[in-house]
């Protein structure tokens, strides 16, 4: 029974992506925009995981960002996101962001 539950499971899950294999293809990606930043002398991050805050949400942000004409970000806790903003706003050439860290 058991190697029949097994054979029905691998049918089932065959072709799809595995947890790890979407890790590596992410770990991947980030490098390699990693290496394209660090080329063009840009600011280096590090990979968007964990407590970091999540591409996607930061690009939601970032589009927001480029309505306005003279941007403040108020942000609370300092890491990756400190990074891009301050990045953004240099490049933009304009703008100001204010971050508060609690230690």
């Amino acid at each position: 029974m058991n190697q029949i539950l097994r054979n029905i499971r691998n049918r089932l899950f065959s072709g799809l992506a595995r947890r790890e294999d979407l890790e590596r293809v992410y770990d991947q990606i980030a490098g390699l925009m990693q290496i394209y930043t660090a080329i063009r002398g840009d600011a280096v991050i590090k990979s968007l995981r964990g407590w970091a805050i999540s591409p996607d949400a930061m690009g939601v942000i970032l589009c927001d960002l480029q309505e306005r004409i003279s941007p403040v970000v108020v942000e609370f806790g300092c890491g990756q996101s400190t990074v891009i903003l301050a990045s953004y706003l240099k490049h933009r050439g304009g703008g100001r962001l204010i971050s508060v860290e609690s230690d």
